[in-house]
Formats: C-alpha cells, structure tokens, sequence
C-alpha cells in the first residue's frame, strides 16, 4: 500500500513539474501572431529604401494554462519568421496583371527589443504576449513606389495581412549631376520607374528638389531631369499621389518650404506627353508644419 501511494505521489509530481514548465512551440501550437506598421506611407530612403518600414510583429501564446518557448523571430535566413510582400501596383499608371513578390536584399540593423523581451528565445506564460519591431524596410527591396502587401509567417501560424505606400520621393547625398550619372547606384540596380523626385544637394546654401522621367521602355534606361524647386538645407518635403479625376496615380502633389521659408503647393501631372507642373503659395507659419492630404475631389490639398 505504502509502495503504491509513493508511486502515485512521483507520478503526480512528474506531471506536475511537465505542466509547470515550459513546452517548446511547435507549428501553429497555441501560437498566434499579428503586425502592424507604424505609419501608412513612407518616401523611400538614401540607401536602403523605405529605411523607416518598421514592422512590429506581435506574438502571443494562445494556451489558457501551458507556458511556450519560442525562438525570437529574427529577419534571418535561418528564422522561422518569414513575410510574404508584393507590389501590388504603382502610383504611375503601370499596373502589374500579377502582382510582384518583393524579394530579399540584406540583413538589416535589428530594432531593439522591450527589455523584458530576451535576446535569443522567447518564454511566454499563457496569454502572455510580446513584440518585436523589425526592419523589414531594409531587408527587403521596395524598389519601386506603389502599394505593398505584408503578411507574416511564424511558427506555422499566419499573420493578418496590411497595406503600405511607398512614395516616389528619395533624398541622396549627391548633386544632380552625379545622380544622374550613377542612377543604377542610388537605386541598387537599373531603375525601372517612370518617374521619381529626389531631394539632392545644391552647391549653395540650399537643397533642391529635381524630378526624373523616362524616355522609351524601362531597358533603354534613359530619363530627364526638372527641377522643381529649392528648399532649405536639411529640410523634408511632403508627397502624395493622386488629382481630380486621375486614377492612374499619375499626378502627384509636393509641399515644400522654398529656400525663403514660405510654404509652397506645387501639383506636376504626367498623364500627358509633356509634364506639366503649377504651384501656389500656402498660408501657413513658417514654423509649423502642414499637412498634405487628399481633398473630396482627390486634388492635393494643405491642411494646418
């Protein structure tokens, strides 16, 4: 009797020091993921376009009473976590019959992590959750502006899926010249846009936005260059796709301050064979910061 009651006594403690610890999560056990991107658009970086698409990749346990280990989702080839994205058109009137996948073009800076958050793995109790932001912006190659399609994959479970717009605005640290003879090299590769705008170095005391169009098919490569104002070193500008009627993105709205600090709207439509370009000035303090919207009638419009 006493043998057997000792018995049951290590088989209770047995399985209560399994269900006490930690189970390694397999494919789509009590593992749910979610995404969300910081902000809707982004204009496309230096080096690595769309440097600020930041995912914050949400990963939570599922199990009411059983704690999981989890490796920490890394944008890496030997991580479970994979994103799936296309383009799934551009702002420019050139619509995919397909949509493209967006492929991998280096391993990125990782965003830090929240200090609860371990390094390598991931210890979450039931219904315990954790995020990890990651530079998805620099690890793959949007290439081209036009709206992307994210969705994650981690650990056999799939994640919703969001929309982001990148804008065909780029700043290089370069003057226009040296843009236009190393175009290949700000764009990672043979650039296949038909058109983009650049903020680029001025050799005086102000920066200067320029716009690119192409001339012929994207294999010929060759393009010509406007420029469409100046603006105070340093300083951003504000672009949005879209006008009155038009629905092939291909008229395109940039506010900008000019080199004398005052606000300035300026609309440039590519729907025709010549571009054409107007501006007006905004009523705005030189100190704030408007924002460019989208008006009822679709035009580009300044609010604040």
């Amino acid at each position: 009797m006493r043998r057997a009651a000792l018995v049951a006594l290590v088989a209770f403690a047995a399985l209560a020091a399994l269900t006490a610890s930690p189970a390694f999560a397999l494919e789509g056990q009590d593992v749910a993921i979610s995404i969300r991107a910081g902000n809707s658009s982004y204009i496309r970086g230096e080096v690595n376009p769309a440097r600020g698409l930041v995912v914050t990749l949400t990963v939570k346990n599922t199990s009411d009473r059983i704690p999981v280990d989890l490796p920490r989702p890394d944008l890496d080839p030997l991580s479970d976590l994979s994103f799936s994205i296309f383009r799934k058109g551009k702002p420019t009137g050139e619509k995919y019959k397909v949509a493209e996948r967006v492929k991998v073009i280096r391993k990125p800076e990782y965003e830090p992590v929240g200090d609860n958050v371990p390094v390598k793995d991931v210890a979450l109790e039931a219904g315990q959750s954790a995020d990890f932001k990651l530079n998805v912006g620099a690890y793959y190659h949007f290439d081209m502006a036009g709206t992307y399609e994210i969705t994650a994959k981690f650990q056999g479970a799939t994640s919703n899926t969001i929309d982001v717009e990148v804008l065909p605005l780029k700043r290089v640290e370069a003057f226009v010249g040296e843009l236009l003879e190393r175009l290949e090299h700000f764009e990672l590769g043979r650039p296949e846009f038909p058109f983009m705008f650049y903020i680029v170095k001025s050799r005086r005391h102000w920066d200067q936005i320029v716009y690119l169009r192409r001339i012929g098919k994207p294999a010929i490569g060759r393009y010509e260059h406007y420029r469409l104002c100046e603006l105070p070193r340093g300083s951003e500008a504000q672009i949005i796709a879209g006008g009155a009627g038009d629905k092939t993105g291909q008229v395109i709205g940039v506010l900008a301050k000019n080199r004398w600090n005052k606000w300035r709207l300026y609309r440039i439509d590519f729907s025709g064979r010549m571009v054409k370009a107007t501006s007006h000035d905004v009523e705005a303090s030189p100190d704030s910061t408007p924002t460019l919207t989208k008006g009822a009638d679709g035009e580009p419009q300044v609010q604040g």
